[in-house]
């Protein structure tokens, strides 16, 4: 049977709507590498601004305390924002460890500001001493961006947005059949407005992910926001009423194990003097960190690569802790801590790097810092890790 002209010119339409979908796909991902490689330069850079900052501050005369002080605040404002553009880069695969919420929103007030449209059109209702919770920070950080836009999209200007964290306890009558929530502690975000939404007459409600409104749930903006709540390890709950009412709350399930975990990495222990080794080749970023940490009483040994720090760590026994960046030349992070540890059975392993998303699922239970961190978040991780009888 011979194609007719409507039906020739549509499936040429779709063959070229196909070839521009793939090219799309093809760019996105040729941006997302581009913003990969981009982040993990830019937070190297910024790690050693800080990391000088910070060592002159230890050394330098109360004079300059305060231009010091103003430099090391809008060096990290200013990482902060551009960590949160990067963000979107990373790979799928979540990377799992205690987070503070508050702290992750509290870090990123000022953009998310901005992503409703300024004029403190959100206010921040935290609950404060919350217990941390298990989840991937950079999904967190989406997660907050997505819900955020989600939730003003379409409002009027002068609405506002109230984002709020709360500690709940569910009992089993809390908790109805059908649904993935099971009685227990439960850290709590959510946001709520209220204005006339393009959807106003219908009802929504989405739990874990499953599906309730097909129509609603095709949105983009709904379609991230479960797909990250999910990598975040959060359960999900969105409404939206006939009034025009929005609401998203986001549940994080507190475990025993997280408790326990948060309230031991909150406990501040002096450590005697202990062995440090520090593997990182960048100069920028080792140096002033190894000399920082000889100022809080340290011994510090310093390998500018993986294989520079095996021959230390033959030569050094009884080394306490191990501290090393992922990314390197001829051998990554990863492989020297294997080594090491092959001639220091025990020893505890911290790792700096710029992308956290660079570990595998496998990896998860390993203790990363990202870059660019203060050297004061460093000594507490640090000091936390020697007096634990285990990694926390």
């Amino acid at each position: 049977m011979a194609e007719s002209a409507g039906q020739a010119a549509a499936r040429q339409a779709n063959v070229a709507l196909e070839s521009e979908v793939q090219q799309l796909a093809q760019k996105t991902v040729l941006l997302g590498e581009l913003a990969a490689a981009t982040a993990h330069q830019f937070n190297n850079i910024m790690m050693a601004v800080t990391s000088y900052v910070e060592v002159e501050l230890r050394k330098g005369p109360a004079s300059n305390k305060r231009s010091l002080e103003l430099i090391l605040n809008n060096a990290s404002r200013a990482a902060t924002l551009v960590q949160k553009l990067f963000a979107l880069s990373r790979p799928d695969a979540p990377f799992m460890q205690l987070v503070q919420l508050n702290s992750v929103i509290n870090e990123g007030s000022e953009l998310l500001q901005l992503l409703a449209g300024g004029n403190d059109k959100v206010t921040f209702d935290l609950q404060s001493e919350l217990p941390k919770i298990n989840a991937d920070r950079a999904q967190l950080e989406e997660l907050l961006m997505t819900l955020l836009i989600h939730v003003t999209t379409g409002a009027p200007r002068e609405e506002g947005v109230v984002l709020k964290t709360e500690l709940v306890q569910l009992g089993l009558a809390d908790v109805p059949g059908g649904q993935p929530l099971k009685p227990g502690e439960y850290v709590v975000l959510s946001l709520c407005s209220s204005h006339p939404a393009k959807m106003a007459g219908s009802e929504h409600q989405s739990h874990g992910g499953k599906e309730r409104s097909p129509e609603w749930r095709s949105g983009f903006l709904v379609a991230a926001i479960e797909r990250t709540a999910k990598h975040a390890d959060g359960i999900l709950e969105m409404k939206h009423d006939a009034l025009g009412n929005v609401s998203c709350n986001v549940r994080f399930s507190v475990t025993h194990q997280t408790r326990a975990l948060s309230e031991q990495t909150a406990t501040k222990i002096t450590t005697a003097a202990k062995t440090i080794l520090v593997v990182e080749d960048d100069d920028a970023i080792r140096v002033p960190a190894a000399e920082y940490l000889k100022m809080e009483g340290f011994k510090v040994l310093q390998a500018n690569s993986g294989r520079e720090a095996i021959k230390i760590a033959e030569k050094q026994p009884g080394l306490d802790l191990l501290i090393t960046d992922i990314v390197m030349p001829e051998m990554n992070g990863t492989e020297v801590s294997r080594e090491i540890i092959r001639s220091n059975p025990g020893l505890k392993v911290l790792f700096m790097s710029g992308d956290s998303g660079q570990f595998s699922a496998s990896d998860s239970g390993a203790q990363v810092l990202q870059k660019p961190f203060r050297l004061e978040k460093l000594n507490e991780k640090i000091r936390a890790l020697l007096s634990s009888g285990d990694d926390v």
